[in-house]
């Protein structure tokens, strides 16, 4: 199967999620209007999770070709779940790599969102856009995970422009926001992530 760029609705063959992984030239993949999906999981990646189960001689590239990829419109999603065993001090990243081109993630109303994976650390992400989660306006555990030093940081910091609710909290590498007099409405937004699958 050859395809450059995919959009999928809720309702549309959810069992094909977990394919799209293996798809050597996928793009962009639009992931949207997934009402009741709470978490994203593994399955999103097409994988059981583990990277003890994960024994193959030869390495494993997972959307090996994905620059662009957006959640849009998943009012329940709370978690993105990674990989268990994940570490960056192992060996984890030289026998599985996750999107190696990614370079956008975009997240629009996806107002109950409270982990991102721990996979993105290690991919080289440009751009990073949470906005229009409508029921963030007050503080939430991914949006204060967005600062500097809090929860979600570590996963994100590398990534020089990340934008939350329309003001950049880095922009091009450089951290834009001064912890003590930041509003928090403006980060209530990154704190709309949530699971899927």
């Amino acid at each position: 199967m050859k395809t450059s760029g995919g959009d999928i609705n809720q309702g549309e063959h959810p069992e094909c999620v977990s394919l799209l992984g293996r798809l050597e030239s996928l793009e962009v993949l639009i992931i949207e209007n997934w009402w009741s999906v709470k978490k994203v999981g593994v399955e999103f990646l097409g994988i059981d999770g583990t990277i003890e189960t994960q024994t193959s001689s030869s390495p494993l590239i997972l959307f090996p070709s994905l620059k662009t990829l957006e959640f849009n419109v998943l009012p329940k999603w709370e978690e993105w779940e990674g990989m268990t065993g994940w570490s960056e001090e192992e060996d984890s990243h030289k026998t599985i790599t996750i999107m190696p081109y990614l370079s956008s993630l975009l997240i629009f109303d996806c107002g109950v969102l409270i982990t991102l994976p721990n996979f993105l650390r290690n991919t080289p992400l440009k751009e990073l856009v949470i906005d229009g989660n409508y029921l963030l306006y007050s503080s939430a555990p991914v949006a204060q995970g967005c600062r500097k030093g809090k929860g979600e940081w570590p996963k994100i910091s590398h990534i020089p422009n990340i934008e939350v609710h329309k003001e950049f909290v880095q922009k091009d590498g450089v951290y834009q926001i001064d912890d003590d007099e930041m509003p928090s409405a403006a980060f209530t937004s990154c704190s709309g992530i949530k699971t899927f699958l």
